[in-house]
């Protein structure tokens, strides 16, 4: 399982370097990477997930100015496409666009 979890993490680092330093404990935490990083997918799957997440959050980002902002509309966007991906949708671009499109509903 541990083994699984770290191929998943790497995975996603080579979308976000900052997924590299995921502990495990942080796993057990509520927050998009780790409803990203947990999904039960292989880590090709898992970095396309990511890709989507990071390209779909850079259309997203700068309509929020504050930190304390952010976890709400990450977490979405995360549950957006992890839906996505469990009604079987792996194109990358597909992914970001409904993602973008979903949640710049909720936060204009």
């Amino acid at each position: 399982m541990k083994c699984t979890a770290r191929l998943k993490t790497k995975a996603l680092a080579t979308v976000d370097p900052m997924l590299a330093n995921v502990e495990e404990g942080e796993r057990n935490m509520p927050g998009a990477r780790v409803l990203i990083t947990g999904a039960a997918y292989d880590s090709e799957t898992i970095a396309t997930l990511g890709r989507a997440f990071y390209q779909a959050w850079a259309v997203i980002a700068p309509n929020f100015r504050s930190v304390l902002a952010i976890d709400a509309p990450r977490l979405k966007l995360a549950s957006v496409i992890l839906s996505l991906a469990a009604e079987g949708e792996r194109d990358l671009e597909q992914l970001t666009a409904h993602a973008v499109r979903t949640v710049s509903v909720d936060w204009p």
